[in-house]
Parts: structure tokens; C-alpha cells; sequence
């Protein structure tokens, strides 16, 4: 496989990860549920667990 191939495979497995525990905080903290991934930065972002700057970077 092409190198490049597997960074990318590599940084949305990172990014599958990092969506998933966002997703395990919002259902621990019972917070309401994300109808969409983009959602899950907007609900870390309302409840001060992230900044702007920080859910902009997890939206992209």
C-alpha cells in the first residue's frame, strides 16, 4: 500500500477515536444526544469543555 494511504487510514482512525470518547463524555455527563458528529463539538463547546479554537479543529 501507498504510504500516504496509510497516514490517512491512520488519522481517521485517530479522529474515529477522538469522536467516540467526545461521544462517551456528552453520554457520561448526560448532556443531549449529537444528531450529528459536528454536533459533538458544539454540545463540548456549550458546556465550556472545549473553546472555539478547539471545536473548530475537531469540525474539520
Amino acid at each position: 500500500m501507498d504510504a500516504c494511504l496509510l497516514l490517512t487510514l491512520g488519522d481517521l482512525r485517530g479522529l474515529q477515536t477522538l469522536l467516540d470518547a467526545c461521544s462517551m463524555i456528552i453520554a457520561e455527563l448526560e448532556l443531549r444526544k449529537p444528531s450529528s458528529y459536528s454536533e459533538v463539538a458544539d454540545i463540548l463547546t456549550e458546556t465550556k469543555l472545549l473553546n472555539g479554537n478547539e471545536a473548530s479543529k475537531l469540525k474539520s
